[in-house]
């Protein structure tokens, strides 16, 4: 999704609103490609050998106690 939103946004950097940053949007966006790859990357090789038991867990005492929170105000 946020690929395609960029696609969509090459035209504004190709005209006068992109006069002056399109060397930090390519460098943001290099970053950002980078960054999402090796994340990926680490996720899939840390699942691999490990459960999602613990989040799920976390996940449940942060409803429960937002639940409880909001109940009160």
């Amino acid at each position: 999704m946020i690929l395609a939103a960029g696609a969509l946004k090459l035209g504004d950097l190709n005209g006068p609103l992109g006069d002056g940053i399109r060397g930090q949007v390519l460098f943001g966006s290099l970053l950002s490609g980078i960054g999402a790859y090796l994340s990926v990357r680490f996720l899939t090789r840390y699942f691999a050998n490990r459960s999602l038991r613990p989040f799920g867990v976390y996940c449940l005492i942060a409803g429960v106690a937002s639940l409880l929170v909001f109940a009160v105000r």
